[in-house]
């Protein structure tokens, strides 16, 4: 058998991963996979359901802490006991649900549609020199983004307000949220593109094999506290999401 081409050389072998990790969110199941987080160190990971059954493992609360200032725990604490903004009729809160399901699912095809041809929502084709790293266009990406996905939050929580005095608290609760973790999580997700460089200098490969699942665990897992507020619609009207 011819030896292999440096190009065609695999990927170095990485540790197994625990079966625990299936239960984590899909942007830490993708860090995994590609060597960039270490199973059982990652501070972003939710407990397995049976640690949490069982009580292991930090609460909620104790993994948020070192995420919050002070001045964020006084804001959540105040709007746990504030009250909450008065729901609308019935037909506005149909209507905003129905409108911001429509935008949660345009928005996920048009960002899967720009990581599939590796093109970031908004840009043209020429916007991007032909020399841009893979991390540069990764970031372009991320940027897409956020651009996308602030507004469709912002108009979920707007569909929460209306239908319900309980689901406006828990509008209020993202939004503080979203303002208290929005620097540490940018933080975070910022490192990516520079660790998709160096990593595609060491080793030869196709950066599509890198790039693509990365970008869209990270799409999941913007989207996820969307998801969460249109499921807790769904369930107020007694309906079961396909």
């Amino acid at each position: 058998m011819p030896p292999q081409s440096p190009r065609a050389r695999p990927l170095p072998a990485r540790p197994p991963i625990a079966a625990a990790t299936l239960h984590q969110p899909p942007l830490v199941r993708q860090l995994l996979a590609l060597g960039l987080a270490v199973p059982g160190t990652e501070d972003t990971a939710a407990p397995s359901p049976a640690a949490a059954v069982a009580g292991a493992g930090p609460s909620l609360a104790e993994r948020l802490a070192p995420w919050l200032a002070w001045t964020d725990a006084i804001a959540l604490s105040g709007a746990l006991g504030a009250e909450p903004p008065a729901p609308g009729t019935p037909a506005q809160a149909a209507a905003a649900r129905h409108q911001a399901e429509a935008t949660r699912a345009a928005v996920q095809r048009t960002l899967a549609e720009a990581i599939e041809h590796d093109l970031p929502d908004g840009l043209a084709a020429d916007d991007l020199p032909a020399d841009a790293t893979p991390g540069r266009r990764y970031r372009a990406h991320q940027q897409a983004m956020e651009r996308r996905i602030a507004p469709l939050r912002a108009q979920a929580r707007r569909a929460l307000a209306l239908r319900s005095a309980a689901l406006g608290r828990i509008a209020v609760l993202d939004r503080l949220l979203e303002q208290a973790l929005a620097a540490r999580e940018r933080q975070l997700l910022s490192a990516l593109p520079a660790w998709l460089d160096r990593r595609l200098a060491r080793e030869p490969v196709p950066p599509a094999t890198l790039t693509q699942p990365l970008l869209r665990a990270e799409l999941a897992h913007r989207l996820q506290p969307v998801d969460g507020m249109l499921a807790a619609l769904q369930a107020a009207t007694g309906e079961v999401q396909s």
